[in-house]
């Protein structure tokens, strides 16, 4: 038998389906960076490195691979929410017959004296049922916690709103990421930034005015591992000029971009190259932890040469006054030597490379977040409905009273759809009500 489209986007199997690709998207959005990061996977792997590059899989949040089980989530959450709420609104103003409490979970009959009044059978301020009118049976049916019949559309609502806010991260979000030396300024534009990761109609990271790394201050267990790490940072331009420090993996926002920063930092000593037209070019040679205090690093190319340093950094967070600095071409030693600041090692041509300053690195990421506001409200929604369905207990009660001569026939019934084990002391106090024992 063929199926409607949305008889199909309902289908447990394919809603099943779109979570695991979803979860299966975010697992490789949350690794695969981690991996693009290190020199040692990337120059171990090009081929794979190459591959995840060419499949957009370097940016899985910004990619189709995250859109279109978004996209197919929303379709089906949307038919779901909107056949609760329909289903809510047709329950609500729902009233039981008496005729339904046959099966009720709690049900007692029992005979009390005849109680009749010229009441006409209304219900007692305390509302407990009436007394029977003369020949006639009446009826009491009392529902409690109808609010449990907006529990699911209002959780379901609460998904249906993240993953919207997934698909407006996946168009309009954008991330970028730069390593930034202490005193490098970040300049306005987008072309300063290492990396930019838009999203399909996002435009790419770009800040208004500049912001200066101005410190980066560490502190390390004894075998080297981080402790503390947080970076000072200096704004100005539109606005009043502003100081900030953070720690890592907090942030602050600029021009509506939230920086924050990252946990990969270390020593970057400066070298200075013959530029081949009698000047000098300098370049920060960004080392890594390689443990017990030895941060080591290369160069990028400098006429067939590069130069591999090493550092110690102390567990204060301060580098050593001593740099090793090994030149190579290739893989042949062209020259070593061990510098202090101002000192140089001569090459093989007679010209000299040169030690200047050792400041610090840190890696700084940004983001452009506009589901932010999607998000929190989706939570509350998917907080408020668990909530309703795991906090509020629906029953309705019912209590028929039959004249029988010089005495009353009372039948008690307590239906509960959920829950109904934690209904039973409140049917007992009914029963007790209307002179049956509890």
């Amino acid at each position: 038998m063929k199926r409607s489209p949305s008889q199909a986007l309902k289908n447990p199997k394919l809603i099943l389906g779109e979570i695991s690709a979803i979860g299966l998207v975010c697992a490789v959005g949350a690794v695969l960076p981690f991996a693009l990061e290190s020199a040692h996977f990337s120059g171990e792997h090009p081929e794979l490195v190459r591959w995840v590059r060419l499949l957009g899989l370097d940016n899985v949040f910004a990619s189709a691979w995250f859109l279109a089980p978004l996209v197919l989530a929303c379709a089906s959450l949307s038919l779901v929410v909107v056949q609760q709420f329909r289903r809510a609104a047709q329950s609500w103003p729902r009233r039981l017959k008496p005729e339904q409490f046959q099966k009720a979970l709690f049900r007692a009959e029992f005979d009390r004296p005849a109680q009749t009044h010229a009441s006409g059978g209304k219900a007692s301020s305390g509302g407990k049922a009436p007394s029977a009118v003369e020949g006639q049976t009446t009826s009491v049916i009392h529902s409690k916690g109808r609010v449990f019949l907006l529990g699911s559309p209002l959780f379901h609502t609460g998904l249906l709103v993240v993953v919207l806010a997934g698909v407006v991260r996946a168009l309009f979000g954008a991330d970028a990421v730069m390593d930034l030396v202490e005193g490098e300024t970040i300049s306005p534009g987008p072309a300063v930034w290492n990396g930019q990761f838009p999203g399909y109609l996002a435009r790419p990271i770009s800040l208004n005015r500049p912001v200066v790394l101005t410190k980066v201050n560490s502190v390390l267990y004894p075998d080297g591992g981080l402790k503390k790490l947080s970076a000072a940072f200096a704004t100005e331009g539109s606005g009043e000029p502003g100081n900030i420090e953070v720690a890592v993996n907090k942030g602050f926002r600029v021009d509506g971009t939230r920086l924050h920063v990252g946990s990969d930092f270390g020593a970057a000593p400066t070298l200075g190259w013959p530029d081949g037209q009698g000047g000098t070019a300098w370049e920060a040679v960004l080392t890594t932890d390689f443990g017990k205090g030895a941060w080591q690093g290369v160069s990028s190319e400098h006429n067939g040469l590069r130069a591999h340093v090493r550092t110690l950094v102390d567990a204060e967070g301060k580098a050593s006054s001593e740099t090793d600095v090994r030149i190579m071409k290739g893989s042949v030693l062209a020259c070593a030597a061990t510098l202090v600041v101002g000192q140089s090692a001569t090459l093989p041509d007679g010209s000299k490379v040169t030690l200047g300053r050792v400041p610090f690195w840190i890696r700084l990421k940004a983001s452009r977040d506009p589901s932010t506001a999607l998000i929190y409200a989706g939570f509350a929604l998917i907080m408020t409905g668990a909530t309703i369905m795991f906090t509020v207990v629906r029953f309705d009660t019912c209590v028929l009273v039959t004249p029988c001569g010089d005495h009353e026939r009372v039948v008690v019934a307590l239906h509960a759809p959920r829950f109904g084990p934690l209904c039973r002391e409140r049917f007992a106090r009914l029963v007790r009500e209307q002179g049956g024992v509890g």
